[in-house]
């Protein structure tokens, strides 16, 4: 698997096997949600059809890795607009549904340019490749529309043993202590 240095940070780039893992992270996290978000009735007000054509409800999906939650999202939401944002182009084995599509680009970089264009913002498991989550919460609030909706799914990244205590992080093939 592929890595590359993008800033202070080291991360995997998208290959088939990477997609694969992350296609299985998505199921858990569907498992664990009982569906694609929680929320549900605040996401439904906020991606209801709209008598406007020009106005209808949009998704963001910052980090849609192999792009899993984006075409669950796209089959349950046809009539809205969803963009996929990550720093690798995700691998579909068939093109997308037409009111989805994905853009490479670094969140790091800024999200402003979307200002007011977003009912739904979509993170998950992304917390290790953010320099400031912080700057990242802030233009979030500032892309989502009024009423819209915030969806996180995220943690620490540390492992943890039977007795609770911190795994250390070790090289490859370094021995245990």
């Amino acid at each position: 698997m592929a890595q590359a240095t993008i800033g202070r940070f080291l991360t995997t780039l998208a290959d088939t096997m990477e997609h694969s893992r992350l296609d299985m992270q998505h199921e858990m996290l569907k498992k664990m949600r009982n569906g694609l978000f929680l929320a549900a009735d605040d996401v439904q007000r906020a991606l209801a059809p709209r008598e406007d054509p020009e106005s209808q409800p949009a998704i963001l999906d910052l980090g849609s890795g192999s792009g899993s939650w984006m075409l669950d999202m796209a089959k349950m939401f046809p009539h809205a607009e969803l963009v996929g944002l990550d720093l690798a182009p995700a691998n579909l084995s068939e093109p997308p549904p037409p009111n989805c599509h994905f853009e490479c680009d670094d969140v790091n970089l800024g999200l402003l340019h979307y200002k007011g264009a977003f009912d739904v913002v979509h993170v998950s498991s992304v917390a290790q490749g953010i320099a400031d989550y912080r700057k990242m919460l802030d233009e979030i609030a500032e892309i989502l529309r009024p009423g819209g909706v915030f969806l996180a799914a995220d943690g620490d990244m540390f492992l943890w043993d039977e007795s609770q205590q911190v795994v250390p992080l070790r090289a490859e093939g370094a021995p245990v202590s």
